[in-house]
């Protein structure tokens, strides 16, 4: 079940950075669209540190491969960190937002 885990932890983050799109009149038709757009006006620019950028890549990285890949497996120790990582992320949006 980790590879629905990290599908849903990617979505999360997705939508966040979505809200974050709409607040800031960004648009994205990609999801990987969305991960260059995330780095270009956000990272590149010093909003947001380079981790959550890296982060974000990765989260999209790891969802591609768990929904099509079929002989990749995530695994709790490979999910754990990145569940925490992945609410900190959202948290620091979230702020952004207010």
């Amino acid at each position: 079940m980790w590879d629905l885990v990290a599908n849903r932890v990617y979505y999360s983050v997705y939508h966040a950075v979505l809200a974050l799109f709409i607040h800031d009149s960004i648009e994205a038709r990609t999801h990987k669209g969305a991960v260059v757009a995330f780095g270009q006006k956000y990272v590149a620019t010093g909003l947001f540190d380079k981790q959550w950028g890296r982060l974000y890549a990765k989260l999209q990285e790891l969802r591609e491969k768990c929904d099509y890949n079929m002989v990749y497996a995530s695994s709790e120790d490979e999910m754990k960190p990145i569940l925490e990582e992945a609410g900190q992320m959202i948290a620091l949006i979230k702020e952004r937002l207010k």
